[in-house]
């Protein structure tokens, strides 16, 4: 295995940070080392891709979708990687995996059988738990739907900045939500209509004497 993570650094689908974490692990592995190494060199990559996990059962479809080889050497990288059984018996019993965020460690397989760097596992889990705490919290006061259409008229005209209904209708939903996710491209006018957004909320909250 480790000589598979080598080939898979020489054709660019590993980068050197990713193939030192999974010489490293394997290093550190009592047991079926270069499966954990090579395990944790390919979610290290996924992370880079945007991933923040890889499911132990799309690991061939990650790596054929992603390497830049010709199809002989794909398919000759794809014979030779573990199966999902092989993959998980290996990191079940090792120490270096944990199962949830309640213990510390370089990897978690979580109970949906996808592999985690353990830092980000705690990330998501810490995300998830915040999320789910302010959505149990009590619905917004009662707005000032007169000051609320005044302030959204001043901060959100359509014809400032390029600023259209979108921003107006996310700024809208913001005031009266527990939690709104915004998002959009680069340029689309997110970090705008989250400063706007700040300064009506911080303007409303002064007018009814919260602050």
């Amino acid at each position: 295995m480790s000589t598979l993570l080598d080939r898979l650094e020489a054709l660019g689908l590993l980068q050197p940070v990713d193939a030192a974490l999974g010489r490293l692990l394997a290093q550190k592995s009592a047991n079926d080392g270069a499966t954990i190494g090579l395990a944790a060199a390919l979610v290290s990559a996924a992370r880079e891709r945007g991933h923040s996990c890889l499911p132990l059962a799309a690991l061939h479809d990650f790596v054929a979708d992603e390497v830049d080889a010709d199809a002989e050497t794909r398919a000759t990288l794809l014979r030779d990687l573990p199966n999902a059984d092989t993959l998980r018996a290996a990191l079940s019993s090792s120490i270096l995996v944990a199962r949830d965020a309640t213990t510390a460690a370089a990897l978690v397989l979580d109970a949906q059988q996808r592999l985690y760097l353990g830092r980000y596992f705690r990330y998501e889990t810490t995300v998830a738990q915040t999320l789910r705490a302010r959505l149990a919290t009590p619905s917004p006061q009662a707005i000032d739907e007169a000051a609320l259409r005044t302030a959204l008229n001043r901060y959100f005209p359509a014809t400032v900045d390029g600023l259209d209904r979108e921003q107006r209708i996310a700024a809208l939903l913001a005031v009266r939500s527990r939690f709104l996710l915004i998002t959009g491209g680069p340029g689309t006018g997110k970090t705008t209509t989250v400063l706007r957004l700040l300064a009506m909320l911080i303007e409303q909250a002064f007018a009814k004497g919260e602050v």
